[in-house]
């Protein structure tokens, strides 16, 4: 009997040692995976913070191209005020070109 119950024994320490072998490989699947887990909420958190930058910058950019528009636009005015302006002074100056002919023309005797 003493034999039946060292088989027994040996049969329930081999069962103990096999189901210890199998939760330390499980504990340290576990591990690995809170360990994969916490690397890819890492990266998820870096993305996250690329993400946000991104939308100020295009935001940023958005705003930057708005002001740069309003600027042409005024700048557009400017030249083309500038341009008659120009116009203007050609045009009056081809009338006094032609009055000071004139005025030449009647001078000489």
């Amino acid at each position: 009997q003493v034999g039946a119950e060292q088989i027994q024994v040996e049969a329930l320490q081999t069962k103990l040692q096999t189901l210890n072998q199998r939760n330390q490989t499980l504990d340290e699947q576990r591990k690995s995976k809170v360990k994969e887990a916490e690397e890819a909420a890492a990266k998820l958190r870096l993305v996250q913070i690329e993400l946000e930058q991104e939308r100020k910058a295009r935001a940023l950019s958005g705003e930057q191209h708005e002001y740069l528009v309003r600027e042409k636009a005024k700048m557009d005015t400017a030249i083309a005020e500038l341009e008659a302006q120009c116009k203007a002074l050609s045009l009056d100056n081809v009338k006094l070109r032609s009055e000071e002919e004139r005025s030449k023309m009647t001078r000489v005797p």
